[in-house]
Formats: C-alpha cells, structure tokens, sequence
C-alpha cells in the first residue's frame, strides 16, 4: 500500500463510525450537527460535520501553491569536449530548487568542464540564463545563479526538529511535465549509498526528472533534495547542501551565527593576497544590522585581520578558499557583540555587529 493511501485510509477512519454507518439520532451526545445530508443506499442518512479529507485537501492546497514557484526545471547543454570529442550534443532536463532571494538554485548536475551552458526555466514558462558558481563532489549538486530570476525559496526546517514518520511533500518536474505533488514520510536518517553519508531515506516517490527536486514538512519549510531512486528513495538534508556552500547559502541555515553578506573573492594580479567585497547584504542579520553595505571591503572582525599573508607561490583559488575558512572560523568564534572592520570609500570603518544564533 502506497504512502498516500496509508494516510487517506488514516483519515477515512476518523471521519467515519467504527461500526458502519447508523442512522443519526441528533440528539444522542457527541454528534455534531449536519452541515449537509448525503443520502445513502436504503434509508441511511450520514452526517457530514468536520470532514478529515477536506482539511488534508486544503492543506496540500495550499502547500503546493507555496512551493512550486521554489522549484525550477534545469537544462544542462552539454557539448564535445576535448577529451570526449565524439560526445553528441545534448540537453540534460533535471530539477533545481531555489534557495534564498539572491537568484540561487541547487540542482545535481555534471561538473563546470562537462557542460556548457545552464538555463533555468521558471514555473512561468520564462527562460533565465544561469551560471556555474559551484560544485559539490560529495553529493554532485551545482550551485547555479540566475540574477533576474525574481523569486525566493522557503525557509529551511531544523533538523532538530525533525523525526521518522514526519510526513513530507515532494515538488519536482516529473518527466518533463512541470511542477508534480508527492505525499510520503521520513522513514530514515543519516542512511548510506555508496561514499555519500548522513542522507535522508524517505517513502515519497521519484520518478525521472524529479532528482533536485524538493521535500518539505507540513510547515512548508524545505527538509531536502531528492538524490536517487533504485528500490530506496533517498534525498540529501538541505543544511548539508547549505553546508557545502556556506558563503553564499549559509545564512539560510536556522540557529546559525551568520554574517549575512555574499561575498566576491579578488584577488590582485601578481600576488597571493586575496580581498572579500561585499556583493549584497541579507535584510535583518548581523551585517546589515551593523551599516555594511554592498561594495564594501571587509578587512577584519573582533580584532583579527581578514586578510592572512599567504606564501608567493600559493594557487590563488587556494588562497581564497583559505580566506574563507579563516573568516568562517572567526564569526563562528567570536563574542556575540563584537566590531566589523570595513574598507569604504577610501577609508576604514569600525562598525558594531551583534551576532544572534
């Protein structure tokens, strides 16, 4: 029996007597009173009061009205390489999800060198161009950006929070067809399929095109990201994914301490020092709680400099993921009131932040 008529069955067994249908006597304790009569086969009248489908129906109503426009169909162009030159070309049709207001989408998909080009196509109908900012090895997710794509995906749930049996809903593009509706559960945690740990087993289905696609709890707050289907259905937790990404997706993580900014790493041409400037700032979080503004420079946080010396000879993609890690490490360790050192106009500004968890 599949998730879905477990739980109408469920349903079924509270909006009904236990012991077949009775004619009503209304004045017998615990009835309610008939909102409508449905006349039935001989003389049986059934009341229907408070009705157990009609609540389940209008909840998915108007969860699936809530999240759809979070999902998104990704096509992936990929073309003869070098190293493949016999390779035909081809579109790869998966689905993405949309993550924050800055024009992010996760979506598994090949590495940088095996695609071309990206395009998002939003439940509209309308066609966005998307580049590559990053990919995760563990999980093959590509963290893509298409800037004018205009819309905000949910909020993520805590995993504290989270328990098997907690139903979830699933989104994705099913075989091309647009944004389809899944019902099912958790049925497991930090399960194992190959070297990818810690994924989430769930009784949903998925069906091709569906990987990417998104499960929510009945809060409408993104749980994870389909991955596979064999004879198990598994999905990657979101804080994973937001985890992989921590500096462009890492304030979406609730119960975090974050700074709220996305940043672009520059490196000046001829040296191994790399500068973090200010791109956007999160509305209500720390930075722009604290005055920092997009083109802003960050030089350095409670005391400790933002800019570590590296070697001559260090690569400069290195230097920046260093860059990083040491920032990342120092918000993570710092008193919750603190200052914010920001190069601006010319001049260095000491501003005070306070961090929240």
């Amino acid at each position: 029996m599949t998730p879905l008529l477990i739980c109408l069955s469920a349903w079924l067994c509270l909006a009904q007597p236990q012991e077949g249908l009775q004619p009503i006597d209304s004045t017998k304790p615990g009835w309610i009173q008939p909102e409508a009569e449905l006349k039935l086969p001989g003389e049986f009248v059934m009341t229907v009061g408070f009705s157990a489908l009609g609540a389940m129906e209008d909840e998915l109503v108007q969860l699936y009205a809530g999240l759809h426009p979070s999902v998104v169909q990704v096509r992936y162009v990929i073309a003869p390489q070098p190293e493949a030159p016999d390779v035909e070309v081809k579109t790869v049709l998966v689905s993405g999800v949309v993550m924050g207001h800055a024009g992010f989408i996760l979506a598994p998909g090949p590495m940088s060198h095996r695609f071309n080009s990206a395009e998002v196509v939003r439940f509209d109908g309308k066609v966005f161009p998307a580049e590559r900012v990053g990919y995760d090895e563990t999980y093959g997710f590509v963290l893509l950006r298409a800037a004018k794509l205009g819309l905000v995906g949910p909020q993520i749930s805590p995993e504290s929070e989270q328990r098997v049996g907690h139903v979830l809903v699933s989104l994705g593009n099913a075989f091309a067809l647009g944004s389809s509706l899944g019902l099912g559960f958790i049925s497991g945690f930090d399960r194992k399929d190959g070297n990818r740990e810690g994924l989430l087993q769930v009784t949903n289905e998925l069906n091709p095109g569906d990987g990417g696609g998104l499960l929510a709890d009945r809060h409408g707050r993104l749980v994870g990201l389909f991955l596979s289907s064999s004879s198990v259905t598994f999905a990657v937790p979101a804080g994973r994914l937001l985890d992989a990404f921590p500096h462009q997706l890492g304030h979406l993580l609730p119960g975090r301490r974050q700074l709220g900014v996305l940043l672009q790493i520059r490196h000046r041409e001829g040296q191994a020092q790399a500068t973090l400037l200010v791109e956007e700032v999160e509305p209500g979080l720390a930075a722009a709680q604290a005055g920092v503004l997009p083109g802003d420079v960050l030089l350095g946080l409670a005391g400790i400099d933002f800019l570590p010396k590296f070697k001559a000879d260090e690569p400069q993609s290195q230097s920046g993921e260093a860059l990083l890690a040491h920032l990342q490490h120092t918000i993570q360790n710092s008193s919750s009131h603190t200052q914010i050192r920001v190069l601006r106009g010319g001049l260095v500004r000491v501003l005070p932040i306070h961090f929240n968890r």
